[in-house]
């Protein structure tokens, strides 16, 4: 608010103007459904609606736009990724009712569909890029973005971070050919007929996302902080202990939960199934919507109970 201090009056003290009580201050439009929480939402490939009476294979154009509706006319507040950055580790504030966006894999159609209905919403969003996939070309894979696409929408506030350069893949763990994710996992050397020391697994990891920092700041200017989502959502233990020697300050998972400030592994709900709705987003997000429910607690429970369903799954246990 400006100081009135040496600016002029129109009005004498008498002035009912003057001597009136203050107006009372609007109410706000937007309600509290959460504060010092932040959801995270995450998607994959979207595709253009369909033209041709064919059946969608992933969510279209006009679901999401519904979806970002939604999100806008129900209170949320979409904030950047260095919000939430901050937030996690410095414990700066963050709006009522905070969003963050989020595509793993780095398709296309994030540039082609998303960021023009984000654009059209004022919205950002971040995704998550395997190097590999963007830096050669497959004819039988899905269109990826490229590091020009990236730069223009890094300049135009979207965030680019790590998704491995080329771990988002499931390799054999042992002599059966047993397939399982090849970011936590110690995979079966063929050549040597033997699972890979914890050296070399360490050494492979390190190389693996260090390199793909390394592609992000030559293409893309160096970052304040580094970023990592698990291909698969799959991590351990020593998957982290390792991808905290190349820097990393916050780590995306894919199962549903509030995150609160201090975490450095992040719960994520996905919104990016075909066919999913704006009403259907706003449904899934409604348990949510209830201050102090969700609280630290709570996200510990389920960060130790779901971590060891998570550990059998990508284990083989």
């Amino acid at each position: 608010m400006s100081s009135l201090k040496g600016t002029p009056h129109a009005h004498s003290a008498a002035d009912p103007a003057v001597t009136q009580k203050p107006a009372a201050e609007p109410l706000l439009s937007k309600p509290v459904l959460y504060k010092n929480q932040v959801l995270v939402l995450f998607y994959h490939n979207l595709q253009a609606d369909p033209t041709d009476g064919s059946k969608p294979e992933a969510l279209t154009a006009s679901l999401f736009r519904d979806q970002m509706k939604n999100l806008k006319d129900g209170g949320y507040n979409v904030i950047t990724m260095e919000q939430l950055v901050n937030f996690e580790l410095n414990n700066k504030p963050v709006p009522a009712n905070s969003v963050v966006i989020t595509f793993d894999d780095g398709y296309e159609s994030f540039y082609n569909v998303a960021y023009p209905i984000l654009k059209e919403f004022g919205m950002t969003a971040s995704v998550f890029i395997i190097g590999f996939s963007s830096d050669v070309f497959d004819p039988n894979a899905l269109p990826h973005l490229s590091w020009d696409e990236m730069r223009e929408l890094k300049e135009n506030g979207m965030g680019i971070y790590n998704h491995t350069y080329n771990m988002h893949r499931e390799v054999a763990i042992n002599a059966k050919g047993t397939l399982q994710p090849a970011l936590p996992n110690n995979i079966f050397l063929t050549n040597k007929k033997r699972v890979e020391t914890a050296k070399e697994y360490d050494k492979r990891l390190i190389s693996d996302l260090t390199f793909m920092e390394k592609r992000l700041d030559e293409e893309l200017g160096e970052s304040p902080f580094r970023l990592l989502a698990f291909p698969y959502g799959a991590y351990n233990d020593k998957a982290i202990k390792a991808a905290d020697q190349v820097g990393f300050s916050l780590y995306f998972n894919i199962k549903s939960g509030f995150n609160v400030p201090g975490q450095r592994v992040i719960n994520r709900i996905n919104a990016g199934d075909a066919g999913f709705t704006g009403k259907q987003l706003m449904k899934i997000l409604k348990p949510y919507n209830q201050p102090g429910l969700f609280g630290k607690s709570y996200v510990e429970a389920v960060e130790i109970s779901v971590t060891g369903v998570y550990k059998k799954i990508w284990q083989g246990a």
